[in-house]
């Protein structure tokens, strides 16, 4: 994308068309175009569309923009974003969350399918380069979660229960 085509791009992002909104914003992920990543963080602050908000997320994943690692992960703790946060999690997947990664166990423990299969995929990622502390600290907080999985009755699809995701993550810690 040249920056004639870069430029048109951001103009598209002040239209009042949603859908043309969403796609330019996919389009600038795409493009790989780094001069993207503050514009797009500055409108995910302040976005309240979940729609354009999951596709900015996904869009700065693509970037690799991995400046924008602690903002969703503080848009994944707002109780707000409780049952809208799967895209904030997929998005981080594309980047260095090393620094996160008792959040990212927390995931597993909290979140919905969607979020605790998210986490489980950056889980699996981290969990070689995280130090021994960090190690010690998961293994205590997903052994608790076990013992509260245990103690719940089997869901109607017991494949897609989340005991089965604590269990793979503490195998990883051993």
């Amino acid at each position: 994308m040249n920056a004639k085509e870069f430029e048109k791009k951001i103009e598209d992002l002040k239209s009042s068309d949603l859908d043309k909104v969403r796609d330019t914003i996919r389009e600038l992920g795409y493009s790989g175009n780094k001069k993207a990543i503050p514009l797009l963080m500055n409108m995910l602050t302040k976005e309240k569309s979940t729609r354009l908000r999951n596709a900015l997320a996904l869009s700065l994943g693509d970037l690799q923009a991995n400046e924008t690692v602690p903002l969703l992960i503080k848009f994944i703790k707002d109780p707000e974003n409780e049952s809208k946060r799967g895209s904030f999690v997929y998005a981080l997947q594309k980047l260095d969350c090393k620094e996160f990664f008792l959040d990212i166990v927390d995931l597993i423990c909290t979140g919905d399918y969607e979020v605790y299969d998210h986490a489980h995929t950056i889980f699996e990622s981290l969990v070689d380069d995280v130090t021994y502390n960090e190690k010690l600290l998961a293994k205590k907080k997903l052994k608790n979660q076990e013992q509260i999985e245990l103690a719940m009755p089997p869901s109607k699809h017991p494949q897609f229960d989340r005991i089965h995701f604590v269990r793979e993550a503490l195998k990883l810690l051993d």
